[in-house]
Parts: structure tokens; sequence; C-alpha cells
């Protein structure tokens, strides 16, 4: 929350066109130097209550564009393309993609029955049931990720079949299945978008068919990107913000990429930026000076290369590869079930200054990149949403175990990061508790698809 001077107003102060932010991003050892801090720009305007305030509208905000291609490595970015590129990845926004919902019938819920919930991950498969509680019962073992497209969809209808089998087919109501896909979800889960296509998206095609030959042709199956169905999770009896009706879900994995609650419904498309899910990891970028921006724009695929995106910069392959050039960890020693962040948190919880404050660094980098969002979403739009940030997946857990000067080290410097940010332009005293790191594991995911739908 922010707060004028004298306690009265929202905000005070000078500050450039929120649309255009830039700050500064990391501490030495990480990126540039400490001593160098974002630039702004002063354009001020009364306070209705007297006091100074940020100017809050950009001066030349893009309108959306229909028939926009997408790259599919920038849609897909946090789960990357490994082999062929399957039907479906890449297809235009006014295509069967992005903004055409699905249809899904279900059948007339009864009491116990169950939804079996399959998430698919860059690295691991998941699958569990989860009743009407939110409560999640039957759930197998994670398996690795197949790289074949083929075997990774038999895996999935595999896992899905056999969790089925374990509560008893007559009590599976439907199934769902979060994907690393942007495929926009059923009317169910939306509250705003388009309606209903003809003809499915490919990709829910092949999930619908593959699930339904193994469980039968009448079973309901919905299809979820990954960032949305944990923001829903998270949002849901056995999350982190349990009902709450604004919120954004940051997933920091394999890649970066964004889910949003608004007004108590996923919120899948915005007029400004078009899909939510790639709002964070492709619209906040970093810089050639170390500072980030935040690009509020339609056409984001054709305006930035993807290594300077936060979805490249500080994704998990990325970090990785960092703690390595580092010397952070020893590539040689890691692996899939050991993978080097893994590494890196054993290392900081040993007692290794070096590990440490590589988590550290990262974690008020991306706080610093988070700002900008927030001084995008809450200041000028005036959206809620953005005062309730949850970061999780796969690198969030790098600052398992640590301990801060107050709390947990890797929630304190994402929130010194956001508050630093928002103060290197001018806008102070920015209540950064609204951040915080998820301690959910796959289940986040489950719980989307809490029946009924």
């Amino acid at each position: 929350m922010l707060r004028c001077a004298e306690g009265r107003g929202r905000l005070c102060g000078p500050v450039r066109p929120l649309a255009h932010l830039s700050v500064g991003a990391s501490r030495p050892g990480f990126g540039r130097p400490a001593e160098h801090v974002g630039r702004c720009d002063s354009q001020e305007r009364p306070c209705p209550r007297g006091h100074r305030a940020a100017e809050l509208r950009t001066q030349d905000r893009a309108q959306s564009g229909d028939g926009l291609e997408l790259h599919p490595a920038r849609l897909h970015a946090h789960r990357p393309c490994r082999g062929r590129v399957p039907q479906g990845r890449g297809q235009p926004f006014d295509a069967a993609g992005p903004r055409s919902r699905q249809r899904v019938t279900v059948p007339e819920y009864r009491r116990g029955q169950v939804v079996v919930a399959v998430s698919v991950g860059g690295t691991k498969v998941a699958c569990a049931a989860v009743d009407s509680a939110g409560t999640v019962i039957a759930a197998r073992e994670p398996t690795r990720t197949p790289r074949d497209d083929d075997a990774l969809h038999d895996l999935l209808a595999t896992e899905a079949e056999a969790v089925a089998a374990g509560v008893g087919r007559d009590r599976v109501w439907g199934v769902g299945v979060s994907f690393p896909e942007c495929v926009a979800p059923p009317e169910a889960f939306a509250a705003n978008g388009p309606p209903p296509p003809e003809t499915p998206h490919p990709i829910v095609a092949r999930v619908q068919t593959d699930v339904r030959r193994r469980l039968g042709v009448d079973t309901p199956v919905a299809v979820l990107h990954d960032a949305a169905a944990a923001v829903l999770g998270e949002v849901g009896a056995g999350g982190t913000l349990p009902g709450a009706s604004d919120a954004t879900f940051i997933v920091w994995g394999t890649g970066v990429a964004s889910g949003v609650v608004r007004d108590g419904a996923l919120y899948w498309r915005d007029d400004a930026v078009q899909t939510m899910i790639a709002e964070a990891g492709a619209l906040i970028v970093r810089q050639a000076d170390g500072n980030y921006r935040h690009d509020a724009s339609p056409n984001w695929p054709r305006l930035t290369a993807p290594e300077q995106t936060l979805d490249h910069r500080m994704s998990g392959p990325r970090l990785a590869q960092r703690a390595q050039e580092l010397g952070r960890v020893d590539s040689a020693e890691s692996s899939v079930d050991n993978p080097p962040l893994a590494r890196v948190n054993a290392a900081a919880r040993a007692g290794d200054d070096a590990a440490r404050r590589f988590i550290a660094d990262a974690g008020y980098e991306f706080g610093r990149a988070l700002s900008t969002f927030i001084a995008y979403w809450r200041l000028e739009r005036d959206e809620a949403f953005a005062d309730s940030i949850v970061v999780g997946s796969g690198v969030a857990r790098i600052g398992d175990g640590l301990a801060g000067q107050r709390g947990a080290l890797l929630t304190e410097e994402l929130r010194r990061g956001v508050t630093e940010g928002l103060a290197s332009c001018g806008i102070a005293d920015y209540d950064a508790d609204g951040v915080v790191v998820s301690t959910l594991g796959h289940e986040r995911e489950f719980l989307a698809f809490t029946p009924p739908w």
C-alpha cells in the first residue's frame, strides 16, 4: 500500500509515467554495482487532498491488436521446447488458440465425487485426486517429464488412469490438467474472454482424447495454463491466500509466468497487454544498463529479444548456469533429481556464505523486477491484484530453510527489492508485506480443480 507523506493520500512524490518505469536490478556479485540507482523523470500533479501525487497515467498506451503472431519460444517460455514443436504451439491469438475458450460439459456433481488432477511441469508430472473440500488424496509420486511429446501425453493419461483406479472410477467426476501451454480456460474458470470455438485448441483436443480413451468418452476434461491453475489453487481453501478475491501468482521455475485472480475469478485477457499469463515473464525487461522496465504493450513478441526478458534472465536454467559460472555449484555433480539450485540451497544451509549471498541477490533482483509490475498494475491501473503477490514453483524453493534478519531470507530479499525498486523512482513507504513465497508444491495446481466447477 502506498501512502502520501502525511498519511492522507495513497501516493505522493515525483515519479515518471509508470508504464515507462525503470528500476535498478541488483547488487555486487550478481549484476550491476550497488551504487547505481534507477532513474526517474519528475512529473507531478496535485493530490486530491492537497498533497503531491504521482502521475499515474501513461501518455501513449499501445492499443491491443488482433491477429498477432506469437513466437513459440515466448508463448511457452517457461517450458522450453524440447525436440519437435507439437501441433498447436505458436498459434496466432485470433485462431483456435489463446483467445478461444474450451467447451466443457460437466454432469451434475454428486456428493463424494472427486476430480483427478494432473500437473505437467517443466521437469516433473504429478497426479492426484481432489475432493470438494480441497483435500488432496491418492497422490502419485511425481515422474520426470518426458522429452518426447507423445511420451508426455501417454504418461499424462496413464497417471490419470492410475489415480482414477485408486479412488474408484465411479467416484471420478472429471479430470483437470494444468499444462504449460497458452490455452484459454473453460468458461467456468475465467470471468472474461471470447466464447468457445467450434474447434478446440489442438493441445486441449489432444489431452481430452488421450484421457477419454482411458477413462471413458463422457469424462469432462478441463485444461488450464499452469500459472492460471496455480493462482486459483493459492486463493482456494488450502492455498496461501484462502478466499482472496484479487491476487497474483508468479511462477518462478523453469521460466517466469503469472496468473491473476481479479474480482474473484481468473483474469485471462487484458485489453492493454492481452494474455495475462505472459505478463510478468515477457513484459518485464532487463535493459543493457541493468535497469528493469515494464512494457505495457500487446506487441511484446516483436519488441523484445527473448534474452532480455525476466523469463530468460531469472529462469531456473539461467540461474543454474550463472551459479555454475560463479563457481557456486559443480555442474558435474548435478542432475535432474539433484539440480544445481538445490545444491546451492544445500551449500547455503551448510554455512556457505557465497551460496547464501547468491540466493539473497537472486531474491533481491527478482523483487526489483516485480516493482515494475506493481507500479504499472497497482499505481497506474489501480488493480488490487498487484497488492497480493505469491511467488512460487521450483526456483522459489531455493530459499527453503534459510532465515534472514526477521524471517525467511528469500521473502525478505524479495520485499526489499520491491520496496527499494519503487523508492528509487520516488515512490516511498510502500508496504511490501503482500509479497510472499508459497510453501505449496504440486498441490496448488491440484486445488484449482476442486469440484464442482
